[in-house]
């Protein structure tokens, strides 16, 4: 089955096989190596030249584990937490300070909108109560990314600490974390880096979303997002006329390919592609060709 949702993703055959190798003891010298040369390598990945200013910390848990846990290590009690929301994700962690009961705002946008840096600003300027600014650099909602960078500078300049969560970005997007002051970024290992979730690609990524876009749209759909604000590796359409997600769904699983829904508000609107995973030009192809089919027998049916 060929997997077009936003992670877990089609993995390797060599990835695959890892998991077939001798269980270890997680106390002996041979688990301690084995980790801490991922922690080197990550490092390595994701701040090239600057591995002595980071450290990587290897969770066995889900993304938003991840992001729960860098939430929750970087508010100090008492202090209040400014969350970025335009989509489910920037919900999500609004959420999680509310289960733990600390203070959180919310800087709300519509979905398909990214934050104004200097809006940003006067927002901190007037909240010197707000310690930890919180914001989705690949919102796989809609398919978004957000401006990272000039975030980055404004909280920098507000003397805020800023956190990033790069789950669905991080191997995907340019992210540059050593250069715009990020304070922590959390990533997972089922989504763009492509191996098991609990633990770049980024040319390729760029090339496979041009080609279904190109191709969706020749098709006449409708793209959700203008071009600037798309990411390499989610593709959001609108839902062909007179066709439900459900049906759409059904209809290219039976040729062996699953797409995923939308969320919210965008529930019953659009649909989404990822290209993320060990997917070759030939699956982007053969997706391609059954799309095209499953439209084609609708137009016949009806």
């Amino acid at each position: 089955m060929i997997l077009l949702n936003p992670g877990p993703v089609n993995v390797s055959e060599r990835v695959r096989k890892a998991l077939q190798r001798p269980d270890i003891c997680h106390r002996e010298s041979e688990f301690a190596e084995l980790l801490y040369g991922i922690r080197q390598k990550l490092l390595n990945a994701f701040v090239p030249g600057a591995e002595s200013d980071y450290t990587a910390v290897v969770l066995t848990g889900s993304g938003t584990a991840a992001v729960e846990a860098a939430v929750l290590s970087s508010l100090p009690l008492g202090k209040r937490a400014l969350v970025i929301n335009n989509g489910v994700y920037g919900q999500r962690i609004s959420s999680i300070l509310g289960v733990h009961r600390l203070g959180v705002s919310e800087f709300k946008l519509e979905w398909e909108t990214r934050p104004d840096p200097e809006r940003l600003r006067l927002a901190l300027r007037q909240h010197p109560e707000v310690y930890v600014v919180a914001l989705v650099h690949h919102e796989t909602t809609t398919g978004l990314i957000n401006p990272v960078k000039e975030i980055a500078e404004v909280v920098d300049s507000q003397n805020r600490v800023f956190l990033v969560d790069s789950v669905s970005g991080l191997g995907g997007e340019e992210l540059d974390i050593a250069g715009p002051h990020m304070y922590m970024v959390a990533g997972s290992a089922g989504k763009c880096i492509q191996g098991f979730p609990g633990a770049c690609r980024i040319q390729r990524y760029k090339k496979a979303s041009s080609l279904i876009r190109q191709r969706l749209s020749a098709l006449g759909l409708q793209p959700m997002l203008p071009p600037e604000f798309r990411s390499n590796t989610i593709t959001s359409y609108y839902l062909p006329p007179g066709m439900t997600y459900q049906t759409l769904h059904d209809r290219l699983k039976e040729r062996g390919y699953v797409i995923y829904a939308g969320q919210g508000q965008l529930e019953s609107k659009i649909f989404r592609v990822a290209n993320m995973g060990a997917l070759t030009e030939g699956d982007i192809e053969g997706f391609l060709a059954a799309f095209q089919q499953v439209l084609e027998t609708a137009a016949v049916r009806s």
